[in-house]
C-alpha cells in the first residue's frame, strides 16, 4: 500500500504547471521549446517550401526573388506574433510570469521568440531559393545588406503586431494604432475624398497633408527598397538608427500599456 502511495507521488500532475524560469532568457528557451513541441512551427516552416516551391522555382530575376523574400517574411511575422500572443495571454502560460516579476521581461521574450522564428523561416526560404532558383542568386554582399535591412523590417513589424495584439492594447487603443498607420498608406485614397467632400477652399489643406504623409512614409519606403534592391551608404546606416529608435518608443508602449492590464492568472 505504502508502495503504491509513492508511485502516485512520484507520477507528474496531469495538470502540473509548465516549466519555471528564473530569468528572460530562459523563457525565450521555454517559449521557444514549447512552439516545436506543439507542432505549431510546422506552419511556418511548411510554409517556406510551399513558397520556395511555389514562387520562386527556376526563378531569373534577382530582385523579384528577393522581393518575394521580404513579403512573405513580412506576412509570417504578422502571423507568428499573433500566435505567440495568444499564447501569452493563457492563464496557464502566465505564471511563467509570476516566476520572473517582470512584466517588461516576459512581454518583451515574446517578442524575442517571435523574432527568432521569423528569421528561421527567412534563413529556410533562402536556402531553397538558393538551390532551385540558382539563376537569381543574390552575391553574399547583397544578400548581407538585405538582412539588416530585413531584421530591422521584421523587427517593426512583429513590434506593431504584438502592440495590436488583445494582450497589450485593449480596443480604443488598437483603433488609434491602426488610424495612425493605415492614414499615412491610404491617403492617396482619402485625400482626394475628403477634398471632393469639402471643397476646393481647403485644397491646401490636403496638400499639406499629403506632404506630411509622404514624409512620414519615406524611410520606411526606403527601407524596404534596399531590402530588394541593397545598397550600404549613409542614408540606409540613418533610416536603420531611424527605426531602431521608432521600435524602442513602441517596445517602451506596449510595456506601459501591458503593465496596465488585469491579467488572469491560473
Amino acid at each position: 500500500m505504502q508502495q503504491q502511495l509513492r508511485d502516485q507521488l512520484a507520477k507528474p500532475a496531469i495538470d502540473a504547471p509548465p516549466t519555471l524560469p528564473s530569468n528572460m532568457r530562459q523563457l525565450v528557451v521555454l517559449i521557444l521549446a514549447d512552439y516545436f513541441q506543439s507542432k505549431r512551427i510546422l506552419i511556418e516552416w511548411g510554409s517556406a517550401f510551399a513558397v520556395a516551391a511555389m514562387l520562386m522555382r527556376n526563378s531569373t530575376n534577382t530582385h523579384d526573388l528577393m522581393a518575394t523574400w521580404s513579403i512573405y517574411t513580412v506576412l509570417v511575422a504578422l502571423y507568428t506574433t499573433s500566435v505567440l500572443a495568444d499564447i501569452a495571454e493563457q492563464p496557464f502560460q502566465l505564471q511563467r510570469l509570476l516566476a520572473i516579476q517582470s512584466r517588461r521581461a516576459y512581454i518583451n521574450a515574446y517578442l524575442i521568440a517571435a523574432n527568432v522564428i521569423v528569421l528561421s523561416c527567412y534563413i529556410i526560404v533562402v536556402s531553397l531559393s538558393y538551390v532551385i532558383a540558382p539563376l537569381a542568386r543574390p552575391s553574399l554582399e547583397l544578400l548581407g545588406t538585405s538582412f539588416i535591412n530585413l531584421v530591422v523590417l521584421t523587427s517593426l513589424v512583429t513590434t506593431l503586431m504584438l502592440m495590436l495584439t488583445p494582450l497589450v492594447a485593449n480596443s480604443h487603443q488598437r483603433i488609434l494604432v491602426l488610424l495612425s498607420i493605415t492614414m499615412p498608406f491610404s491617403w492617396n485614397i482619402l485625400g482626394p475624398a475628403i477634398q471632393h467632400f469639402i471643397g476646393p477652399n481647403y485644397s491646401k489643406y490636403i496638400a499639406a497633408c499629403t506632404t506630411f504623409f509622404g514624409v512620414v512614409l519615406w524611410p520606411s519606403l526606403h527601407l524596404y527598397t534596399t531590402i530588394i534592391t541593397p545598397h550600404f551608404d549613409r542614408v540606409m546606416i540613418g533610416v536603420i538608427v531611424f527605426h531602431l529608435i521608432i521600435i524602442m518608443g513602441i517596445i517602451r508602449q506596449i510595456t506601459i500599456w501591458f503593465n496596465k492590464k488585469s491579467l488572469k492568472i491560473a
